[in-house]
């Protein structure tokens, strides 16, 4: 809006909508219940109306992020392919809960950015479906050391903006995005680590393009426990 206001207010400032690196996620630790159950990942990936982020937090400007953002272009999944693999599916998420005996879930958060907006729709969406979410906010400087040591169990997670595909697709590798373990999910698998190794390692770009896309293919079929939103847009004057 200020991007808008300036606009108007001066003569001869163009206004151009751009992609960014910027996105959050949901993160969740494999290793204990109710997240250990592929079933429930599913279905908090099911019960994510991610345009209504875009609205809300994006104020319209954003799109649906894969593992990979689509500021990356032919290296990132289509909006079309995103919207048929990581669909908006209120039965589904609420027949795939109730399989899993999953009446409520908890997740910490930080206080800072906008996360507070974050959780807000997060409980809206899973009220609607009869899942009571419990947020458990802190203060951004203890929830990263319990989130970089794994001392969580679930969380919205403020992200760095990756510069490149193989970096944002680290999360899914085994020892995670640090390679040492640290803010791991602790799921993972030799078939995604090699998927992902094959896509670094490939140095023509249209066969590189085309490993990244089955690698991203691959985590969002599996369930992972680390989850995008969406990727915020960026307006420059």
């Amino acid at each position: 809006q200020e991007a808008k206001d300036l606009q108007k207010a001066t003569k001869g400032l163009k206004l151009v909508e751009t992609g960014s690196t910027a996105y959050n996620s949901f993160w969740m630790n494999a290793e204990v219940a109710p997240w250990k159950d592929a079933r429930v990942r599913r279905a908090m990936s099911l019960s994510m109306n991610r345009d209504e982020y875009i609205q809300i937090i994006g104020k319209g400007l954003g799109k649906h992020a894969g593992p990979v953002v689509p500021v990356f272009g032919d290296y990132a999944l289509s909006d079309a392919e995103l919207k048929k693999l990581q669909p908006y599916d209120v039965a589904e998420a609420k027949k795939l809960f109730e399989a899993a005996g999953v009446k409520e879930v908890a997740f910490t958060h930080p206080t800072s950015s906008t996360m507070n907006d974050y959780v807000n729709i997060m409980v809206k969406q899973l009220q609607a479906i009869g899942v009571t979410a419990k947020p458990q906010p802190l203060d951004a400087a203890a929830w990263v050391a319990q989130y970089f040591g794994n001392k969580l169990t679930a969380s919205y997670s403020l992200n760095q903006s990756y510069k490149t595909p193989d970096s944002a697709l680290l999360w899914y590798r085994t020892g995670g995005v640090t390679g040492s373990g640290n803010y791991d999910t602790k799921l993972y698998s030799a078939a995604l680590d090699t998927l992902i190794d094959k896509a670094a390692a490939t140095i023509p770009e249209a066969e590189r393009k085309a490993a990244y896309l089955e690698a991203q293919r691959a985590v969002v079929k599996s369930d992972p426990a680390f989850i995008n939103v969406f990727n915020q847009g960026s307006n420059v004057v």
